[in-house]
């Protein structure tokens, strides 16, 4: 079978998709055996334009060092992958760390349809990993057989690959920079259920939905998604909290911005991000008409008197203040020779809303209802030409989300008083971590000096990747810290042979300080049995071997463990754990022949480069469990 679009790569079998780890791919991996003749002509440079083009059109947020591929490995698998890794990464598909390709020897003779490989890939998502590796081949074919294409046919394939990865990714930005920094401090890290990723393993887990954390209490969350019942704890505290009604329709609205006075926001109750809010409205028509838009977020709407000042995010992480930020809502500045409409479309093809246009489809700034709204307050026209240095805002609000531009503020340029009232109003709703949003005229002022107020508490704040890329692993580091990470040791076992005796594997597991073990059929810890038999898995591995050392690498008591899988095992599914403290290697292997030596060959090179050390092991063969 021909890769379809590159006829240089033909499969030799089905591609499979593993569940865990293996040949040195510390997530899940697909496996590909395949044949790979290069046709004449399919060199680096002749896909050099592609990979130009690539390198500019893709907003890779975290991309790879490429090093030289090693000389046997061949450069168009490392190329394809390259590609398939960066796009999927820009949609939120988390995929980190190089392929690997194993030269298949014994299928190696036929040269006429070139070398045998075996292609292991890091996979984020079955199903982003499928749309991405049919688009990388068809590019690559495309360009080999027709040299001169260029962007007008590789840009609608790109974007049709982003609107298929799109549904794939984790969701929002902190996700993904949790789970690349756990990967450079090689941690554990997987997906438990939808939107809830766990981090490392047994006793030093931690489990993450975003920014809501396993600690962070329910209570909390749900007073601060709601603005209403956020200011009254926040008042009761002594803090300063918006002053607002709850209405229910325009009238009731217009009525109780005559009451709190001009100018006012018109803002939904329930929502984040800045959805369905707006500021600065100044007449009763303004109020009306943005009512009813704000009605399309939520039914429970608020009114709420305007407050002048900087918009400030403050990060609070367990009772400190790591991080400022100093929002601007989106604005243009004029040339003295431009439109407005041309420095809004100049605006859109920066950097930063290029990749926020490319991981969501949808433009941060454009010349939409509300900036037109904002231009005719200022006496201005998409075709009005603005006055070198003239500043004109596109956006009410600060938000990121809608264009807005955001500076790092050092710490050291934050009142005391403004430290203490962030970390207060974390506290005063019990979360260990919050982005508390105030207005104020100068956060090197107290609060209690100027007209300040804090309009939002968030419980799942993003935090920001661009200005503090480390942050993601130093909060990782600190919630998961190297003393508290479980040691696994995994005995490979081969599947020709009858199981090792619970009498050994508990010996086994106390000689390297393990008081927890997992064989077919069995999960033990501290004594306590965790695991009973299941039905064998419809892999070929003939055992529950792999379910019973998740059971055990779950258990919340777990600090070190010994897992028995046999090579049929981890060949059909990988290891259930990317990182291993050692892998024993019984010396009872060494009597194998045949297919059951090269099942074990196989397996060991799977398992060894995931192992801090591999190691010998004398046995006694003992009888079946």
């Amino acid at each position: 079978m021909t890769a379809r679009g590159f006829t240089g790569l033909r499969w030799r079998g089905p591609l499979r998709v593993l569940d865990g780890s293996g040949h040195g791919v510390h997530q899940r991996v697909a496996v590909a055996e395949l044949r790979l003749r290069l046709p004449e002509g399919c060199t680096p440079a002749a896909v050099q334009a592609l990979t130009d083009w690539l390198e500019v059109e893709v907003s890779d947020p975290h991309p790879e060092a490429t090093p030289p591929a090693p000389a046997a490995q061949p450069w168009v698998l490392a190329w394809l992958h390259r590609w398939m890794a960066a796009v999927q990464r820009e949609q939120g598909v988390p995929v980190f760390g190089p392929c690997q390709t194993v030269l298949a020897e014994a299928a190696a003779a036929d040269a006429a349809d070139g070398a045998a490989w075996t292609w292991v890939l890091p996979v984020g998502h079955t199903v982003a990993f499928e749309h991405s590796l049919a688009w990388a081949l068809r590019q690559l074919g495309t360009v080999l057989d027709a040299p001169k294409t260029g962007p007008e046919v590789w840009a609608p394939a790109l974007q049709a690959l982003r609107q298929a990865l799109r549904p794939c990714g984790v969701g929002g930005t902190n996700v993904l920079h949790f789970l690349a920094a756990a990967r450079e401090l090689k941690l554990e890290a997987g997906l438990l259920v939808s939107g809830v990723h766990a981090f490392g393993l047994g006793a030093g887990a931690r489990w993450l939905s975003s920014t809501i954390t396993d600690r962070t209490p329910s209570l909390g969350v749900s007073l601060a998604r709601s603005k209403l019942h956020t200011a009254t704890v926040l008042r009761r505290a002594g803090l300063p909290a918006p002053q607002h009604r709850l209405v229910r329709d325009e009238a009731e609205a217009v009525q109780a911005a005559g009451q709190l006075g001009w100018p006012i926001v018109v803002k939904p109750n329930d929502q984040d991000q800045g959805r369905g809010v707006f500021t600065e409205l100044a007449t009763e028509a303004q109020v009306r008409a943005h009512y009813r838009e704000a009605r399309q977020h939520s039914a429970e709407i608020l009114i709420e008197r305007h407050c002048r000042g900087e918009d400030y995010r403050l990060t609070v992480v367990q009772g400190q203040l790591i991080k400022v930020m100093h929002r601007r809502p989106a604005q243009i500045v004029g040339t003295g020779e431009d439109t407005v409409a041309v420095l809004v479309e100049r605006l859109g093809q920066t950097t930063e809303n290029l990749r926020a246009f490319r991981r969501s489809g949808t433009p941060r700034v454009s010349l939409d209802a509300e900036a037109l709204d904002l231009l005719a307050e200022q006496g201005l026209a998409p075709d009005t030409v603005l006055a070198a240095g003239q500043a004109v805002r596109l956006r009410r609000k600060a938000n990121i989300s809608t264009g807005g531009t955001h500076a790092l503020v050092p710490l050291s340029a934050v009142h005391p008083d403004n430290v203490s009232l962030a970390v207060r109003a974390a506290a005063a709703l019990r979360l260990d971590l919050a982005g508390i949003d105030l207005i104020a005229a100068d956060i090197a002022q107290p609060w209690h000096a100027q007209e300040a107020v804090i309009c939002e508490v968030n419980a799942q704040p993003q935090l920001g990747y661009r200005d503090t890329p480390g942050l993601y692993r130093d909060l990782l580091a600190a919630w998961v810290p190297p003393a508290q990470r479980v040691q696994v040791h995994v005995l490979l076992w081969p599947q020709a042979l009858a199981w090792p005796t619970a009498r050994h594997l508990q010996a086994l597991a106390q000689t390297l300080g393990c008081t927890a073990w997992s064989a077919p059929g069995h999960a033990w810890s501290a004594g306590q049995r965790l695991g009973w038999p299941r039905p064998a898995p419809a892999t070929g591995a003939g055992s529950d071997a792999w379910e019973q050392a998740q059971v055990l690498l779950q258990h919340p008591a777990l600090q070190a463990a010994v897992l028995v899988l046999s090579d049929a095992e981890v060949l059909g599914r990988g290891l259930p754990t990317p990182w291993l403290q050692t892998l024993l290697l019984p010396d009872a292997a060494a009597g194998l022949t045949g297919a059951d030596r090269a099942r074990w060959h196989q397996a060991c090179t799977l398992a060894q480069p995931h192992a801090a050390r591999v190691q010998a092991l004398q046995w006694t063969q003992g009888s079946r469990l």
